[in-house]
């Protein structure tokens, strides 16, 4: 964002003060005054502004953007009118005119709203105090919204490059996603896919293999945003690599505390072992909310066509604000409309005063950091920076944890508000995200912002995919199960052809063993099966979670080794030992981990000296 000179002076007289003669003069005729010396002409204007009927006055002469900037200034703590949420706000800047000097850059006369900002673009406090008074509060940002989507949308920028493979002014059908009921399905599936041991990522970077990416899409409701064939064939496009959901979703799930990298594979974790049998919308939530706070990622590292991210020195701006900023404002956005990604913009502009990617646009640049410098031209590279940002957070991770749905095109062509700056030429896009043009807050975002009390899932009607039979085959009976739904089954049976497994004891109690539950395969099955299940299966599986639920694991233990029996048999039965540890034969005792200090305490006591492990 420009910067804004905005510092407050403290008086009406200090701020014309700090103007010379040929400043003041245009200015006092604005009053009907006039004078020849700078004392006298401060002393007019001065006089003027604080009266307040003559304040008044001068607020009632000015037209309607006039008094929207007496509006915003007079209801600011610090009395700052800021021109960039101005214009953004209002869609033009207020007109001040010129400085009026015969040695000034602008020797246009000032306009009477030049008496109320003589130097700074910030009302004198004693004005501001009078200015209140009267001055109503500035009206809020208005949201211009669709209720339906146009069927087609004309590619705007379409052959922004010798690469595009898109024809000028062509129109093409919007790409709608309504998000929500494929969120719901696809945490469940991403979380079983892991705890398949099926996702591979980066011990360092924690970012899912392109080998994982392309698993995860195989499992995805209704598939990644764009397909293989949507991909750029040249590698240094942007549109090369179109991933969205399928890299989106390991973050997540990672950042919510319920994946961690272990080795070379994603793990669940103990609340991710727990979340398998929660409500998906409240992982979702829960996902959503963690992710607001996560340093895991920053989502402007995947504006790859911007280089410079890891500058030394102060580089781009903590995350965490930029998100709260976008978060902030979508909450002022209705509920169930589409609304445009420039909209948006304009919204952030105009709403978001600290929303800022980076404190030195000098070291972000394109192709070449000496040409290539986004610090060149500050001011309009708004939309790179904190647009792009914004593009990103709504589409890869709004958008894939169902939040809101979206209409788009594929990326190239779309937007050309990067097409001014140098080493663009060869780019259709600078994004993957800029094929972003709707998105509208549906019920499961209006919860998860906090703009509806509770949620209520869709009822996913019932699906009768299996036949599970008395001899306790499970016969994919109609077609294929999904490919998470079949990895899933294979943790608890045989497969024993296409379409058949085998439920077994013996790979049931390995799983129950590695963290899945009995209980989680009976929810499956019941949900899948075509009738209730045969009364076999139940009591198998019943004696199966018995079986499962008889041993408990009560942590780590520590067995000491005693020279003499007598000597154990005296601690075991010790008034202060005898609940934390008991004999293992005649000279062992044994006691849990998580007790050691308390029985090295009272060994101490007694005489004696625990070793170390």
């Amino acid at each position: 964002m420009p910067d804004v000179d905005d510092a407050q002076p403290r008086t009406i007289r200090e701020a014309f003060t700090e103007l010379t003669v040929d400043e003041l003069k245009p200015l006092a005729s604005l009053v009907g005054a006039t004078a020849m010396r700078k004392g006298d002409l401060v002393d007019l204007l001065a006089k003027a502004l604080e009266d307040r009927e003559k304040v008044r006055s001068l607020y009632d002469g000015r037209g309607d953007v006039g008094k929207k900037a007496l509006q915003e200034a007079t209801h600011d703590p610090g009395g700052a009118l800021n021109l960039f949420t101005f214009q953004a706000k209002y869609g033009r800047a207020p007109d001040f005119g010129g400085s009026g000097s015969r040695y000034g850059a602008h020797k246009e006369k000032p306009t009477i709203l030049r008496l109320f900002f003589p130097r700074r673009n910030a009302l004198p406090r004693d004005l501001q105090a009078i200015l209140r008074g009267f001055v109503p509060e500035p009206p809020p940002a208005t949201v211009q919204v669709l209720d339906e989507l146009p069927v087609k949308a004309g590619r705007p920028h379409g052959g922004l490059s010798q690469n595009s493979r898109k024809e000028d002014n062509e129109e093409v059908e919007l790409r709608v996603r309504q998000t929500a009921g494929a969120a719901l399905h696809d945490i469940k599936a991403i979380l079983r896919l892991i705890d398949m041991g099926e996702v591979r990522a980066s011990e360092k970077t924690r970012r899912p293999s392109l080998a994982a990416m392309k698993v995860i899409t195989g499992v995805l409701a209704d598939g990644d945003f764009y397909a293989e064939g949507d991909q750029s064939k040249a590698d240094w496009e942007p549109a090369s690599d179109l991933r969205i959901q399928s890299f989106a979703w390991p973050m997540l799930v990672q950042a919510a505390g319920l994946a961690e990298v272990a080795g070379t594979r994603l793990q669940l974790t103990a609340a991710g072992r727990k979340a398998t049998t929660k409500p998906s919308h409240e992982l979702i939530r829960q996902a959503w909310e963690k992710w607001q706070k996560t340093t895991l990622l920053d989502e402007f590292s995947r504006i790859n066509a911007i280089k410079g991210q890891q500058a030394k020195g102060r580089g781009l701006t903590a995350v965490a604000p930029r998100r709260k900023a976008i978060v902030e404002v979508l909450r002022e956005c209705p509920v169930q409309k589409w609304i445009t990604a420039d909209e948006l913009f304009r919204l952030l502009k105009a709403l978001a005063r600290d929303f800022e990617v980076t404190h030195d646009a000098w070291k972000l640049y394109i192709g070449d950091q000496k040409y290539g410098s986004l610090g060149y031209d500050s001011a309009s590279s708004w939309e790179m920076l904190q647009g792009r940002f914004a593009l990103a957070f709504l589409f890869e991770y709004g958008a894939t944890l169902g939040l809101f749905d979206i209409a788009y095109l594929s990326p190239e062509g779309v937007r050309n508000d990067y097409t001014g700056s140098w080493g663009t030429d060869s780019l259709s896009c600078l994004s993957r995200y800029d094929g972003l043009m709707y998105f509208r807050i549906n019920a499961l975002g209006a919860w998860c912002l906090g703009l509806e009390k509770s949620y209520e899932p869709a009822v996913v009607p019932h699906e009768p995919l299996l036949k599970v039979l008395p001899n306790r085959d499970v016969v994919a009976a109609d077609r294929p199960l999904a490919q998470a739904d079949a990895l899933f089954l294979e943790r608890f049976a045989e497969r024993k052809s296409e379409a058949v497994w085998q439920l077994d004891a013996g790979k049931i109690l390995e799983s129950v063993g590695k963290g899945l539950t009995v209980e989680e395969l009976k929810i499956f099955l019941k949900a899948k099966n075509q009738g209730p299940l045969p009364q076999t299966v139940q009591v198998f599986l019943d004696d199966m979670e018995n079986r499962s639920s008889q041993l408990e694991d009560l942590g780590a233990a520590r067995l000491i080794a005693c020279r003499d029996a007598e000597v154990a048999h005296l601690l075991v039965h010790d008034r202060r030992l005898r609940s934390l540890c008991q004999l293992a034969g005649e000279r062992q005792i044994v006691f849990r981990s998580a007790d050691e200090t308390t029985i090295r305490r009272v060994l101490k006591e007694l005489g004696y000296v625990l070793p170390p492990p």
